[in-house]
């Protein structure tokens, strides 16, 4: 029979036609050899023969069925028949593709159904559907009835059956089927876990998933990704996470045993595929060494009592080799992580300074060290009483410094000096500089000579003290030699 002409089907009445069985039947058409009769070809008088019209819907296994309206029996054709649908549909024998890939043939063209016997008008009215596999569907090309699968595959590897159904008007249907062998896809991994880890603590071993640019994108998540020690058996079944462009894969594993040297593989399996020696990393496992040993810090050099100028530089020293340091100046922080304490302009009076060590584990020394140290004041702290002269100099400790030459000039302190444990001046010695008399709240310190071989500035000298003293600082020369001061300075210790 051919789909969308006319034919005569023709029945035994056998006397079921009176009016107490069945004057009216229907005659009904499977296409599936009697499982269904979805199809009313005709409702009829129970004569014995009707033309009826066969449906453009192609099949091998067509069954007629007559049965009475209104009654309960009927008659069924006792072998298939043919229905050849007008419109014909190819489609390819068989294919085979990776997860996630298009079908392809073997130009990487789209693999094609095509229609044929079918005019424009109904070509432009078809449905045409691909069942069996997912993830793929025809797109007619042109105003041709050639239509082309396209879209990634996303079932899993294995053998599917892709059934083309193309559906129009007046009851067509035309349905074929092949066989599409599915393979994993291929998968590039790269590893970004450690190179050391410790034994007997937790370590996440990790890697990084990319499905090669063929022109369809995948998602590798979807992969079962397990790490494994080549010369030892399965580590752990990793977790993959990300995104379908930047996927990863991680587990964690607590190594055990000897310190040894493993390569970990990444094995690949399910819906995508890899196992490549050329992607294995080399793990070490080590013992872990707890360092909880502190360093001890000590200065290079320690700073003097008394300053000679308001810079203060001080070397640190640490006994573990790559320490860093913490330094603070009166209980502020002071940058000196390398080792290093430069300030250009401390300021005058008792100053602190105190340093500590700290190791590469952390471990901070329990001891800092310690310096107590005076920054001098320049001469504003000074008065001229008699006899002395302030010049400016920009090598001075202020900027300038008193200059005396008389015999019993007089310079004295603006204030009282209060509980100064280490008491000083700041001077310029040479050949030709004179000598001075010191007396604190009237008590002497003693006569002290300026004179040296070389010339020299910023000079500390050190004045006699026997205990904790306050009050007035008077200095006073000796000779009609020039006697020159830059600054005064004390410490009192904490």
């Amino acid at each position: 029979m051919e789909g969308g002409t006319t034919g005569t089907v023709t029945w035994d009445v056998a006397g079921t036609d009176a009016a107490a069985y069945a004057p009216q039947v229907r005659i009904l058409l499977s296409t599936d050899g009697g499982a269904t009769f979805p199809t009313v070809l005709a409702t009829t008088a129970n004569d014995g023969s009707e033309q009826v019209t066969w449906p453009r819907t192609g099949t091998e296994q067509a069954r007629l069925r007559i049965e009475a309206v209104d009654n309960y029996f009927y008659d069924v054709n006792r072998a298939d028949f043919t229905i050849e649908s007008p419109v014909r549909l190819t489609v390819p024998a068989s294919a085979a593709v990776q997860h996630s890939d298009p079908l392809l043939d073997a130009e990487g063209e789209p693999l094609t159904v095509e229609v044929t016997g079918a005019d424009a008008e109904t070509l432009d009215a078809l449905e045409v559907a691909v069942t069996g596999i997912s993830g793929v569907s025809a797109v007619r090309r042109g105003d041709t009835g050639v239509f082309d699968l396209v879209g990634g595959l996303t079932d899993a590897p294995g053998t599917a059956e892709a059934t083309v159904t193309v559906t129009g008007p007046e009851d067509l249907l035309v349905e074929e089927s092949f066989p599409v062998t599915v393979t994993p896809e291929d998968l590039d991994v790269r590893w970004t876990g450690p190179s050391v880890a410790q034994l007997d603590e937790p370590v996440t071993l990790s890697v990084a998933l990319t499905e090669p640019d063929d022109g369809s994108a995948g998602d590798p998540r979807t992969a079962a990704v397990t790490l494994v020690d080549r010369d030892g058996g399965e580590l752990c079944t990793a977790t993959t996470a990300g995104t379908a462009e930047a996927a990863t894969a991680s587990c964690t594993i607590t190594p055990t045993g000897e310190p040894r040297t493993i390569t970990v593989g990444t094995v690949v399996t399910g819906t995508y595929v890899a196992d490549d020696p050329a992607d294995d990393a080399a793990l070490d496992l080590v013992v872990t060494v707890v360092d909880d040993v502190a360093p001890d810090t000590s200065f290079v050099t320690a700073p003097a009592e008394v300053l000679p100028s308001k810079r203060l530089t001080v070397s640190l020293l640490s006994s573990e080799a790559g320490s860093t340091f913490r330094c603070t100046l009166d209980g502020r922080a002071l940058p000196c992580a390398d080792g290093t304490i430069d300030v250009a302009r401390a300021k005058s009076g008792t100053r602190v300074l105190e340093a500590v060590a700290v190791d590469e584990a952390g471990n901070v020394d329990a001891t800092p060290v310690r310096a107590v140290v005076a920054v001098p004041y320049g001469p504003g702290k000074l008065k001229n009483l008699t006899g002395w002269k302030r010049v400016k100099s920009d090598s001075a400790l202020g900027g300038s410094f008193w200059r005396s030459d008389p015999r019993g000039a007089l310079l004295t302190s603006k204030k009282k000096i209060k509980k100064a444990d280490v008491l000083a001046l700041v001077v310029s010695t040479g050949r030709r500089a004179g000598s001075i008399t010191v007396d604190l709240g009237r008590r002497d310190l003693g006569r002290y000579s300026l004179k040296t071989d070389e010339a020299q500035d910023h000079v500390v000298l050190l004045l006699d003290l026997d205990k904790r003293r306050s009050g007035k600082l008077e200095i006073r020369t000796l000779s009609k030699k020039d006697v020159e001061i830059e600054g005064i300075a004390w410490l009192t210790r904490p």
